[in-house]
């Protein structure tokens, strides 16, 4: 959806005049209301007071910029910040109707005015082979927190936002309500628990079999100790996460049958079945995708055949031959993408750009992989949203209403999402740094 022009670029000059503040000229008409909303996403972006408006010096940088800016007071920007968020939330909300997959992660969080928080953060790939974060929700969340309550409230956000079809998974901690959670959410949504990748589970896996068979008592108490815990905690595989493993194009099946060996042992009958019902969920993922494309990919034939060749006499046969072409065919790229060379073991490649190159080389392997690698291995992004609230939060703005709160913290990921290029002032090389910065000369102790 394209977003119409902010601001046309003013010509600024000096003009004299009886104030002591030098002021500029615009060459062009100026439009208050334009510089308002610019200012009500920076207080947003920035964390900024509403105060600031109402500031000398900001009034006297406005008046300087344009003679013509009207005085704006913190109740008027607070509104305009607030119309800013329902705006830019419209506009993702178009955004995510084009979006097939949304993974999810959330928390909880307490702030200073002792109200309860919950955060909703929506993670996604766009057309462009790029990860998406945006932050959908932060709603104040009654006592108790139960698992019911957990539910209900997102899965409220989840209806206000129109994307109960598009959820992928959730990711949440390990909290005991948030198991509570997932079992009120089972008859509402259709995903799987998915905490952390598969790489990361089957190195926690060795590093406790190390501290076992290491020399130390206290490391073989405490690794077997840990292999209770981790025990229990894997218990239930989580098929999402190897099937996402599986299209880092370095790992693929090869990594998950040596992890299933180092878990489950090698050439055991638990390995083999675990293999079998990996490679079984991949077919059928890959079968129903292919079935997907078939069906929109029939409608548009059918619609082209009546237009333009409708007169030509399709047989039956003919389709029943084309259709079985078209499976071996499609079969084969799960195959290919399988049985191709992995890609280099390097740490520094980029999965996205990866299947952004190699999109029509496996068209349908690819539209699988937008919906797994998507989704987040743990609920950080939930959490450093709990940073940027705890700024706004402070001791001098703690008196904000809930409704405000989601509408600064809501917006400022909306508009920071949305506009990539906001540094747009390059750093001098000779310019001072600042004192945070300043590394300080070592100082030698000298021994007399």
């Amino acid at each position: 959806m394209a977003r119409a022009a902010i601001q046309t670029t003013l010509e600024l000059r000096k003009t004299n005049g009886t104030s002591s503040v030098p002021t500029m000229s615009p060459s062009i008409d100026y439009d208050q209301g334009i510089i308002k909303e610019l200012i009500a996403k920076m207080i947003c972006v920035h964390e900024y007071s509403f105060r600031m408006v109402e500031h000398e010096w900001f009034n006297i940088l406005m008046k300087c910029m344009n003679p013509n800016y009207k005085s704006i007071g913190r109740k008027a920007i607070r509104a305009e910040c607030l119309r800013v968020y329902k705006k830019e939330k419209e506009v993702l909300k178009s955004v995510l109707r084009g979006v097939s997959s949304i993974s999810l992660t959330t928390d909880l969080w307490t702030s200073n005015q002792t109200l309860s928080y919950m955060c909703v953060v929506a993670h996604y790939i766009d057309d462009n082979w790029k990860i998406q974060t945006r932050v959908l929700g932060f709603l104040e969340l009654d006592p108790p927190h139960t698992g019911i309550v957990i539910a209900d409230a997102l899965y409220a956000c989840v209806t206000d936002w129109n994307i109960e079809t598009k959820v992928m998974s959730i990711t949440l901690d390990n909290a005991s309500n948030n198991d509570g959670a997932i079992e009120a959410l089972k008859a509402k949504l259709f995903y799987r628990r998915g905490m952390l990748v598969m790489t990361l589970k089957t190195n926690i896996f060795i590093a406790i079999k190390h501290a076992i068979d290491s020399d130390s008592e206290h490391y073989k108490q405490m690794g077997e100790d840990m292999l209770d815990k981790f025990d229990k905690y894997w218990e239930e595989r989580t098929d999402y996460m190897v099937i996402a493993t599986i299209f880092d194009p370095r790992y693929k099946m090869n990594y998950i049958e040596w992890a299933f060996g180092e878990l489950y042992g090698k050439e055991t009958a638990r390995l083999r079945n675990e293999m079998s019902d990996v490679k079984k969920q991949l077919e059928a993922l890959y079968d129903k995708c292919v079935a997907q494309d078939k069906r929109v990919g029939n409608g548009a034939s059918s619609s082209s055949t009546t237009t333009s060749i409708h007169s030509i006499p399709v047989q039956a046969g003919y389709q029943s031959f084309l259709s079985a072409r078209l499976t071996r065919v499609s079969k084969s790229e799960l195959r290919n993408y399988l049985e191709d060379e992995v890609a280099a073991a390097d740490t520094c490649l980029d999965i996205l750009d990866w299947w952004k190159i190699n999109a029509l080389r496996y068209p349908i392997m690819a539209k699988i992989a937008k919906r797994f690698l998507a989704m987040p291995a743990t609920s950080v992004s939930s959490e450093s949203t709990f940073s940027t609230t705890g700024r706004i939060l402070d001791a001098y703005q703690s008196s904000l209403k809930p409704v405000m709160v989601e509408a600064l913290v809501c917006a400022a990921s909306y508009i920071k999402g949305a506009h990539v290029d906001l540094n747009m002032v390059p750093r001098d090389e000779n310019e001072e740094d600042d004192v945070e910065t300043i590394k300080l000369p070592v100082v030698e102790e000298i021994n007399d």
